[in-house]
């Protein structure tokens, strides 16, 4: 009997000790009442609705009455003897935590000069690698509340092609709606050329005016060719209309959207002129029976004679009037073979004024003054001539009289005889 009575002791010890390590679920009724559904219970419970079906045989399709007892079985919270293996497992982290300051605090100054010297590598390691992402390397953007996809493309300089090309989850998705916050975004940035000491375009000047002032920086060559051709043809051609320059590059170069070039200040696109004077609203698309080709030539030659054009680019079709209206002037074949592609293909390579698509309501100028130093000298003679010198004809003049053979000057006209004829009035004999 007294073994009996110590084993029930113990069993009591136990049991009192750990009450609820035994007990992990309570099973609990339900009555519906009007307007309950399976979700709305199981949210009050803790349940899935999954669980309730497959404890309550009775309910079929969802579908509760008023009256209805279902079982659910609600789970306990966890035992004391869980919640100290938990706490044991998050011990040594905290206890690592406590360490590490205990130890900066008692760190030398040894280790705190290693420290700063590990963070100034660790700037050089970030300036390098801002600079590699400069040159065209990945870069990893984690979206923030508002962006959408044309501003970040807008923001690094790249197409949205590109950036949903080198991020799935971004394909299906439309330009302009708002991303989610927090995406993780891959964005590779083109190598792109720079504009160092780059010069702004006058917004007005003789015989011209700038259009977009964010886009009218060059270099100092490339903005005094500009300048000094556009004063010349002013002067040439009184009364007529201001051209208009449109893209030159940004401020510090690099991609300009949507151009391919305008990255070095060395690009310009400028308009055509209309025929009868008429002034244009901005870069407006021209045909070969509206453009004023006269006009037209005159410029480009004046770009053409300063010696520093390396293309320009022109709308096939406006090329074939070109061409024609200088066959007229005279000029030969030979010449307009350098100058023109027409009449060859338009893919041709050859020739300094070019097709390209795109170009047909405005003239593409393309400079070789890429460096800031380059010198902006122009050659002594033309190098195109003027077509209204060659085609128009000699006059002689009154001092050229005394070099001229006699042969050469008409005599004066042979009198012609005029033979007079009188009339007798007839006489009537009787």
């Amino acid at each position: 009997m007294p073994h009996v009575a110590l084993l029930a002791f113990i069993v009591c010890i136990f049991t009192v000790s750990s009450p609820c390590s035994a007990q992990t679920a309570e099973w609990v009724t339900v009555r519906v009442k009007r307007g309950d559904t399976l979700s709305g219970i199981g949210k009050r419970h803790g349940v899935s609705i999954a669980t309730l079906r497959r404890l309550n045989r009775r309910v079929v399709k969802n579908i509760l009455r008023p009256g209805m007892v279902l079982r659910i079985r609600k789970k306990l919270k966890r035992t004391a003897s869980k919640r100290t293996k938990r706490e044991r497992k998050r011990t040594p982290a905290t206890s690592r935590k406590t360490q590490k300051r205990s130890k900066s605090a008692t760190t030398p100054a040894k280790k705190i000069s290693h420290r700063r010297a590990s963070s100034t590598s660790d700037r050089r390691r970030k300036r390098a690698k801002r600079s590699r992402q400069r040159k065209g390397q990945w870069v990893r953007y984690r979206t923030k509340r508002g962006d959408t996809m044309n501003r970040i493309a807008k923001r690094f300089k790249v197409r949205v092609r590109d950036l949903r090309s080198n991020n799935r989850r971004l394909k299906k998705v439309k330009p302009h709606r708002r991303l989610k916050r927090g995406l993780r975004l891959k964005i590779k940035r083109k190598s792109t050329h720079r504009l160092i000491g780059g010069v702004q375009l006058p917004r007005i000047g003789a015989g011209y005016t700038r259009m977009r002032p964010e886009r009218s920086w060059g270099t100092p060559c490339t903005i005094q060719l500009i300048q000094d051709v556009y004063a010349e043809f002013d002067a040439r051609n009184p009364g007529s209309v201001r051209g208009l320059i449109a893209d030159i590059s940004d401020e510090d170069g690099g991609w300009l959207p949507p151009h391919k070039s305008h990255q070095r200040g060395v690009d310009i696109d400028v308009s055509y002129y209309k025929r009868h004077n008429t002034p244009m609203r901005g870069l407006e698309v021209v045909t070969p029976e509206s453009i004023d080709i006269s006009k037209t030539w005159d410029l480009m030659r004046l770009f053409l004679n300063t010696g520093h054009i390396d293309m320009i680019f022109m709308d096939y079709r406006l090329q074939a009037a070109l061409y024609h209206y200088l066959r007229r002037q005279g000029y030969t074949e030979a010449q307009l073979s350098d100058w023109i592609q027409y009449p060859r293909s338009r893919r041709d390579r050859q020739g300094i004024i070019r097709h390209s698509p795109g170009h047909h309501h405005h003239l593409h100028i393309r400079f070789d003054c890429v460096k800031t130093n380059d010198p902006c000298r122009r050659p002594a003679t033309a190098l195109v001539p003027e077509a209204r010198e060659r085609v128009k004809p000699r006059i002689i003049r009154s001092t050229d009289m005394k070099a001229t053979p006699l042969q050469a000057i008409p005599g004066p006209l042979p009198r012609q005889n005029i033979e007079t004829r009188h009339t007798t009035p007839q006489s009537n004999g009787k």
